[in-house]
């Protein structure tokens, strides 16, 4: 158990969350957030597991006070839930996409359209004591199901944020991603086909294959963050087709490139358009055929990249570092046992 049972006083919160993956999602949606709540001298009256598998032992009355269940659908996970409100767990659902519009074209799309899928998911909202999600307009989806949802948006470990060498001959231009965003991509794919024609840039992709680009292969999680700094990123793209369930995502890609003191070029739409200031903390795109222009503009000016970069890291520094906004969680934990009052993340 991360920061374990040693030391427990009546009022230690003990919380256990079972991880849906060991990728983004975990790291950000439980593991980040409640090491920084536990670690944090704010918030010394909370102890946190995190697991990938459940026990019978945590069922047992009084072992933890809350349990947090990321993006779970299996009807034995939800009976084991359910056993563990019954003795007096408060049990939380943990979700950061809208996986009731999950696009034909997204690869998970097959799995979440099967009706036993969407029904347990469903299920699991609407007996949890509450659901936490990253934004707005995501919690008004889930608002139907639960009506106690709270907005505690994804935040950044600025310690784990691996500094750029910044050696480039040229700037790099770079999209990371994986390979559910095959529509997305598709709003810059033609401005890539230009750049890669350009010989005073380089161009990097993740998971795309375009000629004359770079290809970088997708990696553990775990590995994520040192090979990220490493790319040296000079300009950060974050293309997104407007869509329900794009309209559900978060800003996460500009949280990202903004720690690197990297400048964001976004769609202007949902999460980024909802965050950036265009033109003072990145560039918003709001037409197709703009994005070479947008993306052209950076690679000729070194100090607005600079310029939008810093200011891009400041924000993200003052507005969303995990080391201050974990309180939030905190708050929005102690509200769902009853203990605390209403000015959490709801």
């Amino acid at each position: 158990m991360t920061n374990t049972a040693d030391n427990l006083t009546d009022d230690t919160v003990k919380i256990v969350a079972y991880c849906g993956d060991r990728s983004a999602c975990a790291f950000y949606r439980i593991n980040s957030p409640l090491h920084a709540l536990t670690d944090s001298n704010k918030s010394p009256d909370f102890k946190y597991i995190s697991k990938g598998v459940m026990e019978k032992i945590d069922l047992d009355p009084g072992r933890f006070d809350v349990a947090i269940f990321q993006r779970q659908y299996k009807p034995e996970v939800f009976n084991y839930m359910m056993q563990m409100k019954k003795h007096g767990t408060k049990v939380i659902y943990e979700i950061d996409d809208n996986l009731f519009e999950v696009p034909p074209w997204n690869p998970a799309h097959k799995f979440f359209k099967q009706c036993s899928v969407r029904e347990y998911i469903q299920i699991f909202l609407e007996n949890v004591d509450a659901v936490f999600v990253t934004q707005e307009y995501l919690k008004k989806v889930y608002a139907k199901y639960n009506p106690n949802v709270f907005v505690l948006p994804n935040s950044i470990d600025f310690k784990v944020m691996h500094g750029r060498p910044r050696n480039n001959r040229h700037p790099v231009v770079c999209w990371q991603g994986s390979n559910t965003h095959e529509k997305d991509l598709a709003l810059v794919r033609k401005a890539f086909l230009k750049l890669v024609k350009d010989d005073d840039c380089f161009v990097k992709l993740w998971s795309m294959d375009v000629p004359g680009a770079h290809k970088v292969p997708l990696v553990q999680f775990e590995a994520f963050f040192p090979m990220y700094g490493q790319l040296d990123i000079d300009i950060g793209l974050a293309p997104l087709a407007p869509n329900n369930f794009n309209r559900c995502k978060s800003n996460l890609k500009f949280l990202e490139y903004s720690a690197l003191r990297t400048p964001t070029i976004a769609s202007d739409f949902g999460p980024y358009k909802d965050v950036i200031k265009n033109n003072e903390t990145g560039l918003l795109v709001g037409n197709v055929k703009d994005w070479y222009g947008a993306i052209r503009m950076l690679i000729d000016d070194v100090a607005e990249r600079e310029r939008l970069g810093n200011a891009a890291y400041e924000f993200v520094k003052e507005n969303y570092d995990i080391d201050k906004n974990c309180v939030y969680w905190g708050q929005a934990i102690k509200q769902v046992l009853g203990r605390g009052d209403k000015d959490g993340g709801q």
